[in-house]
């Protein structure tokens, strides 16, 4: 249960190092040269994601602050990455827009709802997270030097698109389903 007050947490902390990593990420991915030091970065990036929610549960410093910044960095993050693989080359245009148009449509069908409480991150959400950073690391390796990562990246990161249509339209089907009901007069 999330303490409502607690704003300076370490998983906060965390959660705002992975915003702020987008700068150099994003930029590094746009060099014309190959950087070990942006598949690193990437690869920081990409992780937090796990490291601010275990540390949040296991140490009991869920926040609600932390509940809406996480959604936003990795909104953000998953969308700014994929829109400079997409100018880099290494990914098709259709990534990004699908990416934003399921966010587009699930912070207008489903942000209020999320914002009171009443639909949560799911198993499938969480999934499609981790296929799509791993899939944005292996291209940002593919980009670093290593060849071989291109095919395996591109492809779990279209997966992963996938997953993100599907996991916002259950977002948007959990919305409905948990929305208040109107009285009648």
């Amino acid at each position: 249960m999330p303490n409502e007050n607690r704003i300076l947490t370490i998983p906060n902390a965390i959660t705002v190092s992975r915003m702020a990593l987008l700068v150099p990420v994003v930029r590094g991915i746009l060099a014309p040269v190959p950087q070990h030091r942006t598949f690193l970065l990437t690869a920081l990036w990409a992780s937090t994601d796990w490291v601010d929610g275990w540390f949040a549960r296991r140490f009991q410093q869920q926040s609600r602050l932390g509940e809406i910044l996480d959604p936003i960095a990795d909104r953000t993050g998953i969308v700014s990455v994929a829109t400079a693989l997409t100018y880099s080359g290494s990914l098709p245009a259709l990534a990004p827009a699908a990416i934003s148009a399921t966010d587009a449509v699930v912070a207008l069908g489903a942000g209020k709802a999320a914002i009171e409480g009443r639909i949560h991150v799911s198993l499938f959400g969480k999934l499609r997270s981790l296929v799509m950073f791993v899939g944005m690391t292996a291209l940002v390796a593919e980009r670093s030097g290593y060849p071989k990562l291109g095919r395996f990246g591109r492809a779990t990161t279209l997966v992963g698109v996938g997953m993100h249509v599907v996991s916002g339209t259950q977002y948007l089907i959990d919305a409905f389903r948990t929305r208040p009901r109107r009285k009648r007069k």
